[in-house]
């Protein structure tokens, strides 16, 4: 008994045996070749080396893959050791996504190893899944367009994808191309550019970024900023104003958020031909193409000039290398609560607004936001910020994104703003891209403030509609912003 009683308590000081079913992923490598003629289209291929590392024999697993609308996704095909296996795609809980399950035509044993491939073609863009395919360019952002591993069903499953992942992008001779990590090289081969990076952990979402684009790179304060424009490049007084105004924004996220983890890379901006469509009254109800250290921004035709929405897609695309979330709704989209901390990000700390008294009355422009939306005629209708977060289904997204940023700034003016800044950068920092909403939120808060605040986050988050109180300090002039 006694000698049992000593394995069990060896056994939970460093045991190692496995806890429930799962396989490690040995080597990773993801294949991207775009075709911009005579459609524009991607086939993406991804190859795993993976062994058993689990507790029990596997008979099937189960790899995630863009849905068939709206990414045009076709030509699915799975290869498992050398032959083609069957690779039906079915519909899977996670949004955007399908599943096609790979069998074994005999148990997939403990310790044994199996090379997979999974491999497809996409050939239609589609924005609010972050993917762009043109005769131009190509960008493929998100977690939504590569094939992703899932945890075999039962207790204690996991998936071990800590190996780096080997990237190859094949694209036209004259496109450039960008990605995350380390790049590991370009070659020419057959007519086309092969370009490889090698991705960790720290490097975020694997993103794909090429095209016939102008470059010019901007540096201040230790500061870089790479621009990409597709067709002429930024006039100097264009390319200094805008490399000024975003290394500004980056500075201001590190000061209060921290260092993004992994090596100081430069942050990327990419100016493409679009419009600003998913921004409503300054608000964005979809959050724009964006990647690790960098985000895109559609500048209009007619204007190439950049303008102040777009130094705000700007800073709120940027803002998800802190703040971005891999969930996404029903819909695709980043969940509110994160979309809310991203463009709190952007109205408040990288371009704050200034002098208090411009402060307040910025903020009470926010409010004559929300009671137009709110009482307008479209007959939007506003459900708790509770409610939304634990269901986006149905909800009113604008009005909380409004609410949100609004909740926000009534944190601060409880705690201050650095006491706020200090707690976002934990929630950025040490959860990092795990999942966490209003509980987390504010624990993290109430550590930095000292104080309980459950009847503050009670009135926001449960009831409906401004707080009186929030209303009378930023509506009443003359009143003082803080309590």
């Amino acid at each position: 008994m006694l000698a049992a009683a000593a394995a069990v308590a060896v056994c939970a000081a460093g045991c190692s045996a496995p806890l429930g079913p799962g396989f490690t992923a040995e080597h990773r490598k993801l294949e991207v070749n775009f075709e911009p003629a005579p459609q524009p289209w991607v086939r993406v291929r991804a190859t795993w080396l993976l062994k058993n590392t689990g507790n029990q024999p596997l008979t099937s697993l189960d790899v995630a893959i863009p849905r068939e609308q709206p990414l045009g996704r076709g030509h699915v095909r799975a290869v498992l050791d050398g032959r083609d296996v069957a690779a039906a795609a079915d519909a899977e809980r996670a949004p955007a996504m399908d599943a096609v399950r790979v069998a074994f035509e005999t148990p997939w044993e403990q310790n044994e190893k199996h090379e997979l491939a999974i491999e497809y073609e996409l050939g239609k863009t589609a924005e609010l899944r972050r993917l762009t395919m043109q005769a131009d360019a190509v960008i493929l952002a998100g977690e939504a367009w590569y094939p992703q591993l899932r945890a075999p069903r039962g207790t204690f499953a996991k998936v071990d994808e800590e190996k780096p992942l080997e990237l190859e992008l094949r694209v036209p001779v004259e496109f450039r191309a960008h990605s995350g990590g380390d790049a590991r090289g370009v070659r020419k081969d057959a007519g086309s550019m092969v370009y490889r990076f090698r991705m960790k952990q720290e490097d975020g979402d694997p993103f794909v970024v090429a095209g016939r684009f102008s470059e010019q790179r901007f540096r201040s304060e230790a500061t870089s900023i790479v621009f990409w424009t597709l067709g002429a490049a930024l006039t100097d007084d264009e390319f200094g104003q805008a490399g000024g105004r975003i290394a500004a924004t980056v500075r201001a996220y590190e000061s209060a958020f921290g260092a993004l983890p992994g090596k100081k890379w430069p942050y990327w901006i990419v100016l493409v031909p679009g419009s600003l469509s998913l921004y409503v009254a300054g608000f964005p109800v979809a959050s724009g193409p964006a990647f690790f250290r960098g985000a895109v921004i559609p500048v209009p035709i007619s204007a190439r000039r950049l303008s102040e929405f777009s130094y705000q897609m700007a800073a709120e695309g940027l803002a998800q290398s802190w703040f971005g979330s891999p969930a996404r709704t029903p819909a695709g989209l980043m969940p509110t609560f994160r979309a809310t901390l991203s463009d709190y990000a952007a109205k408040f700390v990288a371009a704050p607004a200034g002098e208090e008294s411009e402060r307040v009355k910025f903020v009470g422009g926010t409010i004559q936001v929300f009671d137009h939306f709110e009482r307008g005629p479209s007959g939007s209708k506003e459900r708790s910020l509770a409610a939304m977060a634990e269901s986006e289904g149905g909800g009113e997204r604008l009005l909380a994104l409004v609410k949100g940023e609004l909740f926000l700034v009534a944190l601060g003016d409880r705690c201050g703003q650095d006491r706020l800044h200090r707690a976002l950068r934990h929630l950025a920092g040490t959860l990092g891209r795990t999942a966490y909403g209003y509980a987390e939120l504010r624990s993290a808060v109430e550590q930095e403030c000292a104080v309980n605040l459950a009847p503050v986050f009670r009135e926001w988050l449960t009831e409906t509609g401004i707080p009186a109180e929030f209303r009378r300090r930023y509506e009443t002039p003359g009143s003082p912003s803080t309590p």
